[in-house]
């Protein structure tokens, strides 16, 4: 007689053999569930006592409670509720557990200059960005429908399931995580690592980032220094995020400290820049600082920074 297997087994061969993230959500294991139900079989092995093509609710809850008691799953005290560890994984840091938690964000700022190796500096604070909360919901949907597909996300829903969640993320591994909900956190803005379940930052963003939010990133006087020791062997990345994604006053910032700070010269796409200097306004090259008198005449620019006048 063929061997056959029970839910939670097939959910656990699914955990093991398909599921990267270090985190398993309640959703997770509610679209893993319909889908077995619908298939009636696993990795070509048929799953017992399974009658009916939609699950009951609380199959879900009940799945859950096994996979815990087996210890396949683990309750973790910082992940929110409904988010569980994965006990199999190894992936367990902070931008692991984080990017499993909500599947729209990604590592940035000064833990993305970190892991390019841009900065020297290291942050017990793991640095995230995320969409805003309306943007959020219509991406969720979005997921959901593709995960289940359109007919089997109206039966999913219907049913009662677990639907994909937004989570509040405070802190994990004992560690303060730091979330910047923004319109730029679009999909073009990180790559995704093989090597582990996270997504992070490119290079190009992680440099217009700096200009954007420089007291997530170390302060200005760090980014200036940085990118007056990368700028140039990243060049290329930088000018093209900055010259597509940039607005005019980060254009601005970029083309001052790649031209006067990073001595850069003849590049078109810099030179460019200068048609969005602004006479008359109160520009100012660290956004988090007050405006100075001392100016950059040809970028129309308040050098609000200690010291760097003197470069």
């Amino acid at each position: 007689m063929e061997k056959q297997l029970s839910v939670v087994a097939a959910l656990t061969q699914w955990l093991l053999k398909e599921h990267r993230s270090p985190v398993v959500s309640l959703y997770d294991i509610g679209v893993a569930t319909m889908k077995i139900y619908q298939t009636r079989e696993y990795g070509g092995q048929k799953i017992k006592n399974i009658r009916t093509t939609i699950p009951r609710r609380e199959s879900v809850f009940s799945s859950r409670k096994e996979l815990l008691d087996l210890g396949i799953i683990e309750e973790k005290r910082e992940l929110p509720n409904g988010c569980f560890l994965s006990a199999s994984s190894s992936f367990q840091e902070g931008m692991d557990l984080a990017c499993g938690i909500d599947p729209f964000c990604y590592v940035s700022h000064l833990s993305a200059m970190e892991h390019h190796g841009l900065t020297d500096r290291f942050s017990k604070t793991t640095f995230i960005t995320t969409v805003p909360a309306q943007q959020w919901k219509v991406r969720a949907q979005d997921k959901m429908k593709r995960d289940l597909g359109e007919d089997l996300f109206l039966t999913y829903i219907e049913a009662g399931f677990p639907a994909l969640s937004k989570h509040i993320i405070t802190s994990l591994n004992r560690s303060p995580v730091s979330v910047l909900s923004t319109k730029f956190a679009d999909q073009g803005s990180y790559v995704n690592l093989s090597d582990r379940p996270v997504r992070i930052s490119s290079i190009g963003r992680t440099f217009i980032d700096m200009l954007r939010k420089p007291d997530l990133c170390g302060g200005m006087r760090h980014v200036i220094d940085v990118y007056k020791e990368h700028a140039l062997s990243y060049l290329p990345l930088i000018t093209s995020e900055v010259d597509r994604n940039g607005d005019k006053i980060e254009k601005v910032r970029a083309g001052y400290i790649l031209e006067e700070l990073c001595k850069i010269e003849n590049n078109s796409t810099i030179n460019g820049w200068i048609a969005f200097a602004q006479r008359g306004g109160s520009r100012v090259l660290d956004p988090s600082e007050e405006y100075w008198s001392t100016f950059s005449e040809k970028w129309c620019l308040s050098i609000n920074v200690p010291g760097i006048s003197d470069e």
